[in-house]
């Protein structure tokens, strides 16, 4: 996992993770976004 200098270089970076347990197999890709991981909360640019 790369370090970040200071935290506005996190911004921008929320991560985002797929969900394999929504849709039927091959029918969707369906990704999350993991926003309490992000420096600003939830908050929106």
């Amino acid at each position: 996992m790369p370090i970040a200098s200071d935290v506005m270089q996190l911004i921008g970076n929320t991560p985002v993770v797929k969900l394999h347990k929504v849709v039927l197999e091959n029918s969707a890709t369906v990704l999350a976004k993991v926003a309490s991981q992000n420096p600003s909360g939830s908050v929106m640019d």
